[in-house]
């Protein structure tokens, strides 16, 4: 199959890299910003890949800054970028879209509703079929100029295509590439499904003066989910939990356990448990962790419980601290109703937006 990759980062290297070594033809792109941390790659092709994925020395088709070449007769599009750099790379790679491709955002966050709306703007109209899935495959890093580890690999991933009829067809395809995918009934319920906003934020948001003291030695997963910061993690949880129920959305909520630092077990099984003690991090206040995972993650949450009727107290209380924490307003960065177009609809009116 031919497949590109829009996106180098940890994740990006991965799928390249484990796709190119299954036998695929893999195409990967990179935004020209990023030439440096690029140049390795585009150099030699190849990608080093070591840990629970295949394990080899990848070969790339190609390796590119030009999204025409990147795309040119690819028939499935992964876009593995950070949430905040989602609307530009649609806006960078959209012109180059191909009748009949499947295009998934990996993860999403409602990501595909951010790439339909952009195609629509620039009226593009291409015969596409759009998707997301709620986490990566990988629980990966970046540990060479051209070498990625992967510490762990999603066992389930829920996924939807939009609009939501053609998931099944969607799902046919991205099966071939990642069998672990599990179809759910639309792309909120899949948005709704990512836990990295009630794990990430809180643990860091508490430890923020430990992050700052430590210079780089501090880990997440072993130090900072205590039974007290565990008691937040999970309220804010139940929030996402019970935004999900207000828009209907059924069962499995793949809620955080009981077991203090059991995170993400339904996705990544109990040996992402292990690998996440495994990955240090985050070494400053300005990561992902935050930076992402708040206007991306809960603030999406806070403002998805505002059209369903659901107060999110706790949510509410975590994206004001981390705003005056990092001394920007995370509500004005974040994906809200109003940055997503949907203003003024009802629950059941966005639900049908996505059928």
């Amino acid at each position: 199959m031919k497949i590109a990759v829009l996106g180098a980062g940890n994740g990006g290297l991965a799928a390249a890299a484990d796709m190119a070594l299954a036998g695929h033809e893999v195409r990967l792109f990179q935004a020209e910003q990023f030439a440096d941390s690029f140049q390795r790659i585009r150099d030699t092709r190849d990608i080093k890949i070591t840990g629970a994925a295949r394990q080899g020395i990848a070969r790339l088709h190609t390796a590119t800054h030009d999204p025409r070449e990147a795309l040119d007769g690819a028939k499935v599009v992964l876009i593995i970028v950070p949430a905040f750099a989602q609307e530009a790379i649609a806006r960078q790679c959209g012109p180059y879209l191909e009748d009949g491709q499947y295009v998934f955002v990996v993860p999403g966050g409602f990501g595909s509703y951010i790439l339909a709306n952009v195609l629509r703007e620039m009226s593009i109209r291409k015969d596409i079929v759009l998707g997301e899935t709620s986490t990566l495959p990988y629980g990966a890093r970046r540990s060479g100029p051209n070498e990625v580890i992967v510490h762990v690999r999603a066992v389930l991933n829920p996924f939807a295509a939009l609009p939501a009829r053609r998931t099944q067809e969607a799902v046919e395809v991205l099966k071939q590439l990642y069998p672990e995918t599990a179809p759910v009934s639309n792309v909120l319920d899949v948005a709704l499904n990512n836990t990295n906003p009630c794990v990430h934020p809180v643990p860091a948001l508490l430890s923020a003066s430990r992050i700052e003291y430590s210079e780089g030695e501090f880990w997440l997963y072993q130090e900072a989910m205590t039974p007290s910061v565990w008691r937040v993690m999970r309220a804010v949880d139940r929030e996402r939990v019970t935004v999900r129920e207000a828009f209907g959305l059924q069962p499995p909520h793949h809620e955080l356990p009981d077991e203090i630092g059991h995170v993400f077990v339904d996705q990544f099984g109990y040996d992402g448990v292990e690998a996440g003690r495994q990955m240090k991090g985050p070494k400053t206040l300005t990561d992902r962790y935050l930076t992402e995972d708040v206007p991306a993650g809960l603030v999406f949450y806070s403002s998805m419980g505002r059209i369903a009727g659901v107060e999110t107290p706790i949510i509410d209380s975590i994206i004001a601290l981390v705003s005056a924490l990092l001394g920007t307003d995370m509500r004005a960065e974040g994906r809200t109703a109003e940055s997503l177009g949907v203003t003024g609809l009802r629950a059941d009116e966005l639900v049908s937006q996505l059928v």
